[in-house]
């Protein structure tokens, strides 16, 4: 039986970062580029439980900080999850010239 990778938050930055440069040049033209890359950091979200949990087992802050719009554990640990891609995804737009 093969063993399953565990996710960490640089594997789900790496994504983000990889799907916003295939997409550059559209969302430098796109009037909606931020509801576009709400959308990627939405489909970039863990879904599973496991998954949650061992990206934040990666960044303990994951799991620690207290999340706006999170009431259980996991809601907390993905709205961090969420925030921190956000905060990336913006760190990327300024670079490239995109405006987000």
């Amino acid at each position: 039986m093969e063993d399953k990778k565990e996710l960490t938050l640089y594997d789900l930055e790496k994504q983000l970062i990889e799907e916003l440069d295939g997409l550059k040049e559209e969302l430098k033209a796109d009037n909606n580029a931020n509801d576009t890359v709400t959308e990627i950091i939405d489909g970039i979200i863990p879904v599973y439980t496991y998954d949650s949990l061992t990206v934040a087992g990666s960044v303990l802050w994951i799991a620690t900080e207290k999340a706006e719009g999170g009431e259980t554990p996991l809601e907390q640990i993905n709205a961090n999850i969420y925030t921190h891609l956000s905060e990336k995804a913006h760190e990327w737009a300024e670079n490239n010239d995109v405006e987000l």
